[in-house]
Formats: C-alpha cells, sequence, structure tokens
C-alpha cells in the first residue's frame, strides 16, 4: 500500500512539468521552471525516502 502510494506521488511532477511547457513558452520562464522543477524532484526524493524509513520501522 504505502509503495503504491510512493509511486502515486513520484507521478506528479511529470504533470506539473506538461502543463509548464504548454503554458509558458518563453526561455527566461523556463529556466525558472526548471529550477522549480529540480526543487520540486528534490522535495519528492525527500518524501520517498521518509515513507521507506517509516517502513522500515513499522517492519
Amino acid at each position: 500500500m504505502v509503495l503504491h502510494e510512493i509511486k502515486y506521488d513520484a507521478d506528479v511532477p511529470d504533470m506539473v512539468l506538461h502543463v509548464n511547457l504548454k503554458s509558458i513558452p518563453t526561455s527566461q520562464t523556463w529556466s525558472y521552471t526548471k529550477s522549480h522543477i529540480e526543487i520540486l524532484c528534490y522535495d519528492i526524493s525527500s518524501i520517498t525516502i521518509h515513507h521507506n524509513s517509516i517502513s522500515y520501522k513499522l517492519e
């Protein structure tokens, strides 16, 4: 169950990226968006690691 939730969370940035690419075509905004996406992906990674730690403790 926990693994399924992590997979769902990991899919979210792809949707965000898709929307941003369609709505903002300028290269200046793209570099800002790219930085934001990198931070977002880092947050998702931290959440995933946090979930894994909890799962490990529960076992």
